[in-house]
C-alpha cells in the first residue's frame, strides 16, 4: 500500500518511527513524537503518559486528514490493537479513525480524540488536559438513578440528605420564548456521595420550584439559567447556595467551566453528551438519564471543588439573584422611536453613500480599498494577513483624510444599527410590552467583570455595548409611574490604583475631594485655569496610562475613545507629565509584574487569582501581555467585584424590601434601576449610600480612598438630571 506520508510527501524531518514494544494497556497518541517529560508538565497529568506519534515519520508540514487515515491504517492502528488509545489533535484522531469529524473527550470504540497539545490559552490546554486524563485514567460515577418519580417521594428522601444538586432539561434556549421545561433531576447525597437521583416531570417540577425546605447545601451548575426558567415558567425557582461554574471562575478564571470538562477535571469522566438541541425529540429514557448524571457529575464536583467559600456565597450567589430577577424583569424600549431613528440613521447612510461615490464605488471593502488606496493614493498604514489593506475604523480615523472620515461615519451609523437597533425592534416585534431582555454573565471574563448577551446562545441584548451616543440611550425607557435611576461608580478604577500604587498625589485629591482629570489637565498644559477641552484630554491621558500604555498606543486611545487628537510630541510629552505627577505609578507596576512572574498569576485585593499562561509558556510581545493583564487585572477586578458586591445587597435590601424598585441593567461601573416615581429619589439615594458603603472589611479590603457615586434619574437612560 502506497503512503504518501511515509514516502516522503509532507516532507520527511528524521528517521521513520521504529515499532514501539511492550505497550501498556492505555496509549497516548500524538501527531508528532513529544517527550513524555513534557507531555506530563503541560497537561498537568499525574503521571507521565506513553507517548506514540500517529505516523511513520516526522514530516515538515501536517498532512490531509485522508493521507493521515491512509497512513494509520498500514501502521498505527496494527500497532494499537486491542489497546485503549487516547488521540490528541486531528492527525492523530484521523490516523486512527480515519477523515471526518469524531466529539471529542468521548469513546469512539477503544479511542478518544481529545484537543492537541495547545499551549495557545489556559482554557485550551487544560480542556485537553483534562479530557486526556479522563482517557489515560477513567473513573466512574454512579448517579444511582431511580427513575421517574412524584415529588412527594424526593421530598421524603430530602430529609436524609446532607446536599443536593439539580438541573433541567427544556426543548428550547430561550426561557422568554415559546420552549418547555421537559424534566427536572434531582441528585440527594449523604456523606459518600450521591444516594439517589431522581427524575420528575409535569406537575411534579412546579411543585419542586416553589418548595421552600430543600438542603441547605444545594448545587447546581450555571444555576441562574436554570433558575430563570423556573422563574419564567412558574414564578419561583429551586435554590442554590453553590455553583459550580461559579466556584471554577473563581478557581481558575481563564480555565474551561462547562460541565462536561469538569467532570473529566475532578472525576476523570469520559463526555456522557446526548444531542439535546431537539431534547423533545429524544427518547425519554435516555434523556432522563443523561440528566441524571449531569446531577450526579455535578454533586461530585461540588463535594471536591475548593474555592474561596467567602467570594462565591458572600459576593457571587447574592449577585446571582440580583441578575436572575433583571434578566427576568428587562427594560423598556421606545419601539416607535426605535424605528424612527433607525429611517433617519439609513437616510443618512444613503447620503453618505452618494457623496462618498462621486470620488468612486465604495460599497463593498473591496471598493473602499480601492478608492482610499488607489484612486485618492492615501497611505497604506496597515495590512490584513492576506496582505490586503486595512479599512478598520481605527484606520479611516488615523487617514485623516475628508472621505475617509465620512466612510468612517457610515461603518459607525451601520453598526448602530445592524447590532442595535434591528435587533431591539426584531426582539420586541409583535410584543404588547416592549421590553428587551439580556443574560448577566459573572463567569463571562478572566477578571470577574460581567458580560452581556443572550441566553446560553439564544437572542438576546448586549446591554454593556450599548453606544454612548444618547440618541441611542435615550430609547431605553421606564414604565409609566415610574423613572430610572443610574448609579455609577465614580472614577472607581483611578481610585482602587491610587489605594494599590499607594500614590500620594493620586491619595491627596481622593482624600481632599478634589478632580483628578483638572489635576491633571493642569500638570500637562502648566496653566492653573484649564478649559473644557482640556480637561477632556485629560480624561484620556488618565485611563490610558494608568497601566503603562505607551505614547503611540495612546495616540490611537485618545482618538478613537475619546475623540483627541494629538501628535506623536504631544503624545510622549503628556506621557512623561503624567508620570511625573503620579510617580508612584511605574513602581505600581513593576511590582505587580514581578509577583505575577513569581507566581504565575495575580491576586487581587478580595483573594480572586488570575493565571496567566502567557508569564509561563509566552515568549515576546504574548509575555508582555500576559504581564499588562496582571497590572489590569489587580484594578479591573476589584471595580467589578465592588459593583457585583453593590447588586447582591441593592436587591436584597431594597428590590426585596419595601420598594417598588427594580434593578433592570448593569453596566460595567454602573447599576440602573426603575423605581416608582413617588419615591424615586427616596430609593435612590439608599441605592446610593449602599454602594458607597459596602461592609469591604468583610472581604479583609479596606480603601485609602473614599468611594463615591454619581446619581443620575429621569424617564429615559440618555435625558437623565445628575442629582
Amino acid at each position: 500500500m502506497s503512503c504518501r506520508v511515509c514516502n516522503g510527501h509532507y516532507g520527511v524531518a528524521g528517521d521513520h518511527y521504529a515499532p514501539p514494544s511492550g505497550l501498556p494497556h492505555t496509549v497516548l497518541v500524538t501527531d508528532v513524537a513529544r517527550d513524555p517529560v513534557w507531555v506530563k508538565d503541560v497537561w498537568d497529568l499525574p503521571e507521565e503518559p506513553y507517548v506514540l506519534p500517529a505516523l511513520g515519520v516526522p514530516t515538515w508540514r501536517h498532512p490531509s486528514a485522508e493521507d493521515a487515515a491512509k497512513c494509520g491504517e498500514h501502521r498505527l492502528r496494527n500497532l494499537v490493537a486491542g489497546k485503549r488509545v487516547v488521540a490528541a489533535g486531528p492527525v492523530a484522531a484521523a490516523a486512527l479513525l480515519g477523515p471526518g469529524r469524531h466529539a471529542i473527550g468521548r469513546w469512539h470504540g477503544d479511542v478518544m480524540p481529545v484537543p492537541g497539545l495547545s499551549t495557545a490559552t489556559r482554557r485550551e490546554r487544560l480542556t485537553g488536559a483534562y479530557m486526556a486524563r479522563s482517557g489515560l485514567h477513567e473513573g466512574r460515577v454512579d448517579p444511582r438513578y431511580k427513575g421517574v418519580v412524584e415529588a412527594c417521594e424526593v421530598i421524603s428522601m430530602m430529609d436524609r440528605a446532607i446536599s443536593a444538586s439539580w438541573d433541567l432539561e427544556t426543548d428550547g434556549l430561550d426561557p422568554r420564548g415559546g420552549g418547555d421545561i421537559l424534566c427536572m433531576s434531582i441528585t440527594l447525597c449523604g456523606n459518600y456521595g450521591p444516594i439517589g437521583t431522581y427524575t420528575l416531570v409535569g406537575s411534579d417540577i412546579r411543585f419542586m420550584a416553589g418548595y421552600s425546605r430543600w438542603p441547605q447545601d444545594t448545587a447546581a451548575h450555571n444555576g441562574k439559567y436554570d433558575q430563570l426558567w423556573c422563574h419564567e415558567k412558574y414564578g419561583a425557582c429551586p435554590p442554590v447556595t453553590w455553583d459550580t461554574m461559579l466556584a471554577e471562575h473563581l478557581i481558575d478564571s481563564e480555565g474551561p467551566k462547562s460541565l462536561k470538562i469538569l467532570g473529566a477535571k475532578y472525576l476523570a469522566v469520559p463526555d456522557w453528551s446526548v444531542d439535546v438541541k431537539n431534547a423533545a425529540d429524544l427518547h425519554r429514557e435516555v434523556l432522563y438519564t443523561y440528566a441524571a448524571m449531569d446531577t450526579a457529575v455535578t454533586a461530585e464536583i461540588r463535594r471536591r471543588q475548593r474555592c474561596d467559600e467567602r467570594l462565591l456565597r458572600d459576593l457571587l450567589m447574592p449577585a446571582s439573584k440580583a441578575l436572575i430577577s433583571a434578566e427576568h424583569f428587562g427594560v423598556g424600549l421606545d419601539r416607535q422611536g426605535t424605528e424612527s431613528l433607525r429611517v433617519d440613521l439609513m437616510k443618512r447612510v444613503d447620503e453618505i453613500t452618494e457623496e462618498v461615490s462621486a470620488y468612486g464605488p465604495c460599497k463593498t471593502p473591496g471598493e473602499i480599498s480601492t478608492l482610499l488606496y488607489g484612486t485618492l493614493g492615501l497611505p497604506v498604514l496597515e495590512r490584513t494577513d492576506t496582505g490586503r489593506p486595512r479599512v478598520t475604523g481605527s484606520i479611516l480615523k488615523r487617514l485623516d483624510h475628508p472621505v475617509a472620515e465620512m466612510i468612517s461615519e457610515r461603518q459607525k451609523i451601520q453598526k448602530g444599527v445592524s447590532a442595535f437597533l434591528t435587533p431591539w425592534l426584531r426582539a420586541t416585534d409583535g410584543a404588547t410590552d416592549h421590553r428587551l431582555y439580556s443574560t448577566f454573565r459573572l463567569a463571562g471574563t478572566a477578571t470577574g467583570r460581567l458580560s452581556s448577551g443572550g441566553a446560553e446562545g439564544s437572542s438576546g441584548i448586549n446591554l454593556q455595548q450599548i453606544p454612548r451616543d444618547n440618541r441611542f440611550k435615550r430609547l431605553i425607557c421606564a414604565r409609566r409611574g415610574y423613572t430610572l435611576a443610574e448609579l455609577d461608580y465614580s472614577q472607581i478604577e483611578l481610585r482602587v490604583a491610587a489605594h494599590l500604587a499607594g500614590e500620594p498625589t493620586m491619595l491627596e485629591i481622593y482624600r481632599t475631594g478634589g478632580d483628578i482629570h483638572t489635576r491633571t489637565a493642569q500638570a500637562v498644559t502648566g496653566r492653573e485655569e484649564v478649559t473644557k477641552v482640556e480637561r477632556t484630554k485629560a480624561k484620556a491621558v488618565n485611563f490610558g496610562f494608568l497601566y503603562g500604555m505607551g505614547a503611540a498606543s495612546f495616540k490611537d486611545y485618545a482618538r478613537d475613545g475619546y475623540g483627541v487628537h494629538l501628535t506623536d510630541e504631544e503624545a510622549s510629552d503628556y506621557r512623561k507629565k503624567f508620570f511625573e505627577l503620579y510617580s508612584a505609578l511605574p513602581e505600581w507596576h513593576k511590582r505587580t509584574k514581578e509577583s505575577a512572574v513569581k507566581n504565575g498569576y495575580v491576586e487581587t485585593l478580595f483573594g480572586r487569582r488570575r493565571h496567566l499562561d502567557g508569564i509561563k509558556y509566552g515568549c515576546g510581545s504574548e509575555k508582555g501581555a500576559a504581564l499588562r493583564k496582571a497590572v489590569n487585572t489587580s484594578v479591573q477586578s476589584v471595580a467589578s467585584d465592588m459593583m457585583i458586591l453593590a447588586l447582591g445587597l441593592i436587591h436584597r435590601l431594597m428590590v426585596c424590601g419595601p420598594y417598588d424598585a427594580k434593578i433592570v441593567a448593569t453596566v460595567h461601573d454602573s447599576v440602573l434601576l426603575e423605581i416608582a416615581e413617588d419615591e424615586a429619589e427616596l430609593v435612590a439615594r439608599k441605592a446610593k449610600y449602599i454602594m458607597e458603603h459596602l461592609p469591604l472589611s468583610h472581604f479583609k479590603v479596606k480603601l485609602k480612598v473614599p468611594i463615591e457615586a454619581g446619581l443620575s434619574m429621569g424617564p429615559r437612560w440618555g435625558e437623565m438630571e445628575e442629582l
